[in-house]
């Protein structure tokens, strides 16, 4: 009985090397010694999964260069499915079907430099000491930052940056400035940053026009500005 057993294991044994050796045949003899195909090739047993993917990019466009990726899937399906290649492959070779599908490429990672800035105009008039009393101020917000080509997205950015331009009220008026704070916020999607600052100013009186001294102040404010940069 146990000889019986082992001739019937050895059998088996040499009927499943026959299989894979038979297999591997089919695959390289797929192609020619000089140079033609007689059958599916390891690439194209891939292009095929990928093809039959759910989810897949993979197109069938036949040699009219019309998409025909619906139709030849729902045809060749049950062939896939059973695994017979073969039948895809006569099928691909006598329609003359192109399978495309497209790559995705890294993107580049180039930083491109960006800029806001936004100036704003300001009438303000005294309504304490010399009450009708009126200046001007034209004062400006601004901000860089840096993000990739590719993405669009920012990699970073500086404050917000406040710079009064011109301040006029008169020989006998001058400002202090005080109260003043900056910032810069990244959006969500990182594709945009909002710069902002607020600051006040005290409007001084020296009716001798003696450095350092004043004959009274008042404050005036506080003063707001935002500007916004964008990637695209």
């Amino acid at each position: 009985m146990k000889k019986y057993l082992r001739k019937g294991f050895c059998l088996l044994l040499i009927c499943s090397l026959m299989a894979t050796m038979s297999g591997t045949v089919f695959a390289t003899n797929s192609i020619k010694e000089d140079g033609g195909l007689t059958g599916p090739t390891q690439l194209f047993f891939e292009v095929c999964d990928n093809l039959f993917a759910k989810s897949s990019t993979y197109r069938v466009i036949d040699k009219n260069g019309k998409d025909v990726t619906s139709q030849f899937l729902n045809d060749y399906q049950d062939y896939y499915f059973s695994g017979n290649y073969q039948a895809i492959w006569n099928a691909i070779v006598n329609r003359s079907d192109t399978i495309s599908w497209e790559n995705e490429l890294p993107s580049p990672q180039l930083l491109m430099n960006g800029s806001a800035s936004e100036s704003f105009y300001k009438l303000g008039t005294t309504t304490e000491h010399m009450p009708g009393k009126s200046f001007e101020m034209l004062y400006t917000v601004s901000g860089t930052y840096k993000y990739h080509d590719g993405t669009g997205q920012i990699s970073e950015y500086s404050n917000a940056v406040l710079n009064i331009e011109s301040f006029n009220a008169g020989a006998l008026f001058s400002y202090e400035q005080f109260g003043t704070s900056t910032n810069a916020k990244l959006a969500a999607d990182k594709k945009s940053v909002t710069f902002s600052a607020e600051f006040s100013i005290t409007l001084c009186f020296n009716s001798l026009n003696l450095p350092g001294i004043s004959w009274w102040e008042e404050d005036f404010g506080p003063y707001k500005g935002s500007v916004t940069g964008y990637t695209y």
